[in-house]
């Protein structure tokens, strides 16, 4: 990558081994750990909008759960370049709540460093990955009309259950975004996912075992919880979430959910993002659906 401020700071010896460095110790992760827990597929995620169950405080109106999946290959590109980046611009981790809510170190930024700094991340997520996948929800629609909390107590299950189901509709129908044959009968899928509270996690591992119960063609890896700290696919993940919840939040609003020349029209510009969104009509649509087969249990039991 051609980087002004790398110049500056850097020199072209020290931006190779800040990239070599960064691809090798995935590469090194991925060749001892490919035998006992995944493949070639790896799809990093996070979660976004969780911290008010009512959806009420400021940023959780809709909740989801996003990710990023490609191969290890490619991923280990990714984590290359997405290192030289940070390092030139003195960031550590990436946080993508930190930039929005300018924190350090984003904190005396002025907008137009963050505006090159986010134009550098994006395209090194987007075009090194297959395809970006997610579940969201109204949050205070879910609360109204899911009143059945048996199996879903907490809109974050509920993401997880959407972001599972859009993950396997993917994998069955890959040929109608242009992957005729890139992946292999049967070949899995592993998940990583940010490490946060117990309770999350907790959540997370029941959703991924009901996913796997409905996972006929056997696809589902294996998942494991990471610190976004060692593993930047995972700030990625961060920053697509961050956005993607922005846009549904503007969609449900009735607002233009992308504008012209935005981060999101450019975090979308290759068509590999899908997400599977839930407002009031989807909901409502859902448990009437879910009435439906119900009724039609019920009446086939009574007949026999």
């Amino acid at each position: 990558m051609n980087l002004s401020a790398a110049r500056e700071n850097f020199s072209d010896l020290a931006l190779d081994n800040i990239r070599e460095k960064a691809e090798n110790k995935f590469k090194k992760f991925a060749s001892l750990f490919r035998e006992k827990l995944f493949m070639n597929l790896i799809c990093f995620a996070d979660e976004s909008g969780t911290h008010d169950t009512l959806g009420l405080e400021p940023g959780s109106q809709v909740a989801g759960v996003v990710g990023y999946l490609s191969w290890d290959t490619k991923w280990a590109t990714f984590c290359g370049q997405w290192q030289e980046v940070l390092s030139c611009y003195g960031v550590k981790v990436f946080h993508y709540a930190d930039l929005a809510n300018k924190k350090e170190p984003y904190c005396d930024w002025p907008p137009e460093k963050i505006e090159k700094f986010i134009r550098k991340l994006i395209p090194i997520a987007r075009n090194n990955t297959i395809m970006g996948i997610g579940g969201l929800v109204s949050v205070q629609d879910y609360n109204a009309i899911i009143l059945d909390r048996e199996k879903y107590d907490h809109p974050y299950h509920f993401c997880f259950d959407l972001f599972f189901g859009a993950m396997q509709e993917f994998l069955r129908t890959a040929y109608k975004w242009g992957y005729e044959s890139p992946f292999a009968p049967r070949e899995k899928v592993a998940f990583f996912f940010d490490r946060v509270d117990k309770k999350k996690n907790h959540i997370a591992y029941d959703q991924y075992d009901h996913a796997v119960t409905h996972d006929t063609e056997n696809r589902l890896g294996g998942i494991t919880f990471e610190n976004k700290e060692d593993y930047p696919q995972l700030q990625a993940a961060d920053l697509l979430v961050g956005r993607t919840r922005i846009i549904c939040t503007r969609m449900f609003k009735g607002i233009e959910p992308v504008s012209e020349n935005s981060w999101d029209e450019a975090l979308g510009s290759r068509g590999n993002i899908l997400a599977m969104y839930y407002d009031a009509e989807c909901l409502e649509n859902l448990v009437r659906r879910v009435e439906v087969k119900a009724k039609i249990y019920s009446e086939k039991e009574n007949r026999e």
